[in-house]
């Protein structure tokens, strides 16, 4: 939603309205946004620890079939398998749409800023007589 501009209006209390209810539709879009928000956010905090076990899970895969070699070559063996590059593309996935609903929360919350700005402007020039 465009930025009113409060040059080509007069302060009335049809301006202040229009951005209370701007207002009102932000709120209503940042209490939506909330629950894939905290989503988001514990999908970032943990995606250290979700890569560990999805590099866990495949080095498990790779000693049960053999045993006999080294540490090294079975991480090596689990980090090239198909299994992991799967899990790490989907790992990724979730972290691209977890940034995303973070970084929508943080521009709701933004324009919600704006609005509320604006609003003290236009109260501020009614208040004064302009």
């Amino acid at each position: 939603m465009p930025f009113l501009d409060t040059r080509e209006h007069g302060a009335d209390f049809s301006v202040i309205a229009d951005l209370q209810h701007r207002m009102e539709r932000l709120l209503d879009e940042l209490d939506a946004s909330a629950p894939h928000y905290a989503k988001a956010m514990q999908i970032l905090e943990f995606t250290g620890d979700r890569r560990k076990s999805a590099v866990s899970d495949a080095f498990v895969a790779v000693r049960i079939g053999s045993a006999e070699i080294s540490a090294t070559e079975c991480e090596h063996r689990a980090r090239s398998s198909a299994g992991y590059k799967e899990k790490m593309k989907e790992l990724m996935k979730e972290q691209l749409h977890a940034e995303t609903a973070k970084t929508h929360h943080h521009l709701l919350q933004t324009r919600l800023d704006v609005a509320r700005s604006q609003l003290a402007c236009e109260r501020a020039k009614i208040e004064r007589g302009l």
